[in-house]
């Protein structure tokens, strides 16, 4: 068996009306695609709740974190979900939809992209990790403007 025979799991999102809507897992391009569109909302909400101090990196809450990003970033909720559907230019149409529906929307994308919370919590982990250490070595990488090639700070001849 290869990847041309995976089948991935989805799920079935009844909307009122007799609509329906088909949800997968989030894949890194779709995460990539939600950074690129809503990352400064996102990276507001990663600041204020993991770097400043609110939230305990290493013991956080997922539920609480989730409601904090459905506050702050409800438009990269609603990128998820149209990714997730495979529709990534629905994404307002998503965001029309009645709250609850997202919610379940999202609760299943979750339940797709990770195995368990344990799994949710470790990718995060992940995350937080590296972004830390990018955080902590931007100080001291060089202004490319001042020492890159061309520069009057480059010391190659």
């Amino acid at each position: 068996m290869g990847l041309r025979d995976l089948v991935l799991p989805t799920e079935v999102i009844k909307v009122p009306g007799g609509g329906e809507f088909t949800v997968r897992g989030l894949s890194m391009t779709d995460l990539s695609a939600i950074m690129r569109l809503h990352g400064a909302a996102l990276e507001t909400v990663y600041l204020e709740r993991i770097v400043q101090g609110s939230e305990d990196p290493e013991n956080f809450n997922m539920a609480a974190l989730g409601r904090a990003v459905m506050e702050a970033a409800p438009l990269a909720v609603a990128q998820a979900i149209a990714q997730a559907a495979g529709e990534p230019d629905e994404a307002n149409t998503v965001a029309s939809l009645p709250f609850p529906f997202q919610v379940e929307a999202i609760e299943a994308i979750l339940a797709l992209t990770f195995a368990s919370e344990e799994a949710g919590k470790n990718f995060l982990g992940t995350v937080l990790r590296g972004s830390d250490m990018v955080h902590r070595l931007l100080p001291e990488l060089p202004d490319l403007a001042t020492s890159g090639p061309g520069s009057e700070g480059n010391a190659t001849e």
